[in-house]
């Protein structure tokens, strides 16, 4: 989903049997060089819904959100995780200006 002229928020949605099992959500902003550059990444992989802020991913800053114990935790957790990234989106803009 294109935000505005520089950023973008993209999804990625796993289901399996109709059910979400994964995510990504992931706020890129496009730099002067033309490349999206990720600014937040909120995903549950390695049994825990985590964010990550900036790129390369450093293991050791990740915020931890939630474990993950169930598909349930999955689904649950998707639309508060998309609500952050995007948070996070509008407070740079109000840094900005």
């Amino acid at each position: 989903m294109q935000v505005d002229e520089v950023n973008r928020i993209v999804t990625r949605r796993v289901e399996w049997d109709g059910q979400l099992v994964d995510y990504a959500i992931v706020w890129t902003r496009c730099g002067s060089d033309g490349e999206y550059v990720e600014q937040v990444c909120i995903d549950c992989r390695h049994g825990t819904v985590h964010r990550h802020d900036g790129y390369p991913h450093d293991e050791n800053k990740k915020r931890v959100i939630r474990a993950i114990y169930s598909q349930e935790d999955v689904q649950e957790s998707f639309r508060s995780s998309f609500d952050e990234v995007y948070d996070a989106y509008e407070a740079s803009l109000e840094e900005m200006s």
